[in-house]
Order: C-alpha cells, then structure tokens, then sequence
C-alpha cells in the first residue's frame, strides 16, 4: 500500500484540467474493466458483471447508470471484453460502448503482469426543455437545443500486476480527450488516471478482501476505500468509504449452481456531504456471473472397441 501513495500525489500535481466526469460506482472492483482494461485477465473462464446505480435519491437531475460488461479468456493467451454504459444526469444523455483486449505475462511463479487496451465509441445527447424566463430558448445562443446528438471515439490503456494475495493497476481513460462540438455548446471528455490496489486474507472463516481506488483528472482526486468478509457460507458483508462524500455498508451472497457462479451485491451510500440536506443517500445493485467451463476426462481407447474400454 506505500509504494501506491507516491503514485496518487504525483497525480494531484500535473497540470490543470476540469472536474472530473468519469461514471462513479461503490463497487468499483467489479466495474474495473470500465476504467482499466487489463484487469479482465483476472477471468478465469467465461464471466459477466451488472450494476445499476440510483445516486443521490431524491434529487431532481439525479445520476443515474447501467452497466453490462462480459470477459472471456482464451486458455490463459488472451482476454476479450465488452461493455455497455448508459449514464443518464439531467438532460445529459451518455452512451458507451467498450471493447476490450488484453494480453497477461508470467513474472515469476507468483508475480502476473498485464496489459489491456479499451476501444471506445460513445454518443452523447443532450435531451430536454428548457424554459426562460424572457428570451426565447431559440433566440438564445447559450442555450443548447434539446435535440442535440454528437458522438466520437476514445482509447482507454491499463497495466496490472497480480502477486499472491496483492493486486495493482494502474490505467487512463479518454486517451484521445475527444471534444463534442455544436453551435450552442462544447463537450470535452477529459482524461482521468486510475490507481486501483488490493489485498485478500485468506481466513478459516472467509475471505477479507481490501481495495482502494484513487481516481484524477488532475483538477480533482476522489479516494475509495472498501473491505469486505466473504463468509464460507456465502454470505458478505462490508463497509466503504468515499473521502468527503459517503458511508457505504454493502451486504451480498453467492451459491454455486453446477459450473455456474452467481454473486449479488447490494450497497447504500450514506452521503455526508452538504448534499445531504437534499438527496435520500445512493443505491446500487451489483450482480456478477461466471461460468466454468466443462470437463473433461481422459480415457485410453482401441479403434476396434469404438471407445468401449475407459
């Protein structure tokens, strides 16, 4: 964990840019392929992640996001990925669609390094009415109109080292810091850097599983921190923290249904911020699945037999 803080300074200190815009999720681990495309290498077979996010309930203009995302590991070579993104904020209307490859290299017995890459294309729309109190909304050249539609292609790249029990990545989106141009407004998707770590205590009772995730654009820097107990039984409980913004208690559950895992998650933020005073907290509903895949058994075989004798 020291050897990550150094990163996250250096991050604060590069030059200016603007707030951050960049889809925030509590259950950040399962949405790493999002912001680092290496880390699908931690796919062992066939696996897919869904999470809908209700943020700052009750208020008007509320973000809200969907995201599916599916990996899959070609025998240990390869990883491919696909993801679906809709981030809806006010009148702002955002879809994105990812493709993910990436590549995983042998260090030593225990060390894992991997690189990823994320192809981006994304549509961003502008859906609403806007009412003034004077001038009409088509006299005004400040005033975008409602049926605004632009769209655009990005790059996302990642590293990330698997030891033992530690992870880290380290990861940039928008790449290509495209900008979104009308008349009556422009949009920029600025860059933003990722430092993700974490660590799992193997226990007779479960795993603890620890992760932090820092996140720039060089204007701003958020700081997660998460940990959760995976019980031998299923069950999970946990606890995040989002630095001057939220409390977040989770509980979850996973079962085994033959070569089919299914894990549930579901977290509240408890907002302790100033927007408090306005908004009911945040809910988000995680759901992961992976598939094994078959087996298959050896057996020694005569062709006169036609496969009679195992």
């Amino acid at each position: 964990m020291k050897s990550i803080l150094p990163l996250i300074l250096f991050l604060s200190i590069l030059t200016e840019t603007i707030a951050q815009q960049d889809i925030q999720t509590s259950n950040f681990d399962y949405f790493s392929s999002f912001y680092n495309p290496a880390t699908i290498t931690q796919t062992k077979h066939f696996c897919g992640n869904g999470i809908a996010r209700n943020q700052w309930n009750g208020l008007n203009g509320r973000p809200n996001t969907g995201f599916l995302d599916a990996s899959y590991n070609f025998s240990d070579l390869v990883w491919v990925n696909l993801s679906l993104t809709k981030d809806v904020i006010g009148f702002q209307d955002q879809s994105m669609i990812k493709l993910g490859i990436a590549k995983s290299l042998k260090v030593s017995p225990s060390v894992k390094l991997s690189f990823g890459v994320n192809v981006n294309y994304s549509s961003f729309r502008i859906a609403g009415s806007f009412i003034t109190p004077d001038t009409p909304v088509w006299n005004d050249n400040s005033i975008p109109n409602s049926n605004i539609s632009e769209s655009s292609f990005d790059l996302d790249a990642g590293i990330f080292i698997k030891a033992r029990n530690i992870i880290i990545g380290l990861s940039s989106t928008n790449l290509v810091e495209p900008t979104l141009s009308q008349p009556s407004f422009t949009f920029q998707e600025k860059r933003h850097y990722y430092v993700l770590g974490g660590y799992t205590i193997h226990h007779r009772i479960g795993d603890f599983e620890n992760h932090l995730l820092a996140k720039s654009d060089v204007a701003s820097t958020q700081i997660d921190l998460k940990s959760n107990l995976w019980s031998n039984q299923g069950w999970m409980v946990g606890l995040a923290y989002r630095i001057s913004d939220a409390v977040i208690p989770m509980v979850g559950y996973q079962q085994h249904f033959g070569r089919v895992h299914i894990r549930g998650i579901y977290s509240y933020d408890i907002t302790t911020s100033k927007l408090n005073n306005y908004s009911n907290g945040s809910h988000e509903i995680c759901l992961k699945i992976c598939v094994e895949p078959p087996r298959f058994t050896e057996r020694y075989t005569h062709p006169r037999h036609l496969g009679t004798w195992q």
